[in-house]
């Protein structure tokens, strides 16, 4: 049984006709003209149309497992892209957890995957932009007081130590920076930094 379209559904629909399509979200039915007002996407125009030529695009539901992919860089914007079409039509219930283990793992994949300038942004975007509010520090951090005076905050625990990566990642995004090198991160001294606080040794200030 075809699913009848409802207010606030995501659709396609074909422009005059060709393979060229444009997306939008239903506004109301118009019993009169038997058409759905189409709020279009990155538009304020509203354009009726029969509902014999739109298409329902369901949404991607955001599992806590996708997620967890994503910040791991095990799935990439590319991943994303094949499960959510168009780019933000997708919603979640739930946020990610992310552990110190998790932000080792990302340092590791970037490492070691072979990004370029594109794949990069376009995933950093995605994750500390467009989904920042949905993942939350596992735990409490726990910074040496002693140091804040002095201008910087030293991990005392793992909590602290995860979020410190992940900030740094966050304000490289923030500031507008493509590439880990204009944003002047080094991935191998980060996970220098992570061995060197599992072994209770010195780390710097900053990441």
């Amino acid at each position: 049984m075809k699913r009848k379209f409802e207010s606030g559904d995501y659709v396609k629909f074909s422009v005059l006709g060709q393979d060229e399509y444009e997306y939008g979200y239903l506004d109301r039915y118009d019993k009169e003209s038997k058409t759905w007002g189409v709020i279009v996407e990155n538009s304020d125009s509203v354009t009726y149309i029969s509902a014999d030529t739109l298409t329902y695009m369901p949404y991607f539901i955001m599992s806590g497992e996708f997620l967890k992919k994503l910040i791991r860089y095990e799935a990439t914007y590319k991943d994303y892209v094949k499960n959510v079409t168009p780019d933000g039509n997708w919603r979640s219930e739930t946020s990610y957890e992310f552990s110190l283990g998790d932000m080792t793992a990302m340092i590791e994949n970037l490492q070691k995957k072979n990004w370029n300038y594109e794949e990069f942004s376009d995933w950093a975007e995605l994750v500390f932009g467009s989904l920042d509010d949905f993942f939350v520090c596992e735990g409490k951090p726990k910074f040496d007081s002693k140091h804040l005076t002095l201008g910087f905050s030293y991990p005392q625990n793992d909590a602290a130590m995860a979020t410190a990566i992940y900030q740094t990642m966050y304000e490289a995004v923030l500031d507008g920076q493509e590439n880990l090198q204009a944003a002047n991160i080094d991935l191998a001294l980060i996970l220098e930094d992570i061995e060197n606080y599992y072994q209770k040794k010195p780390i710097r200030p900053f990441l």
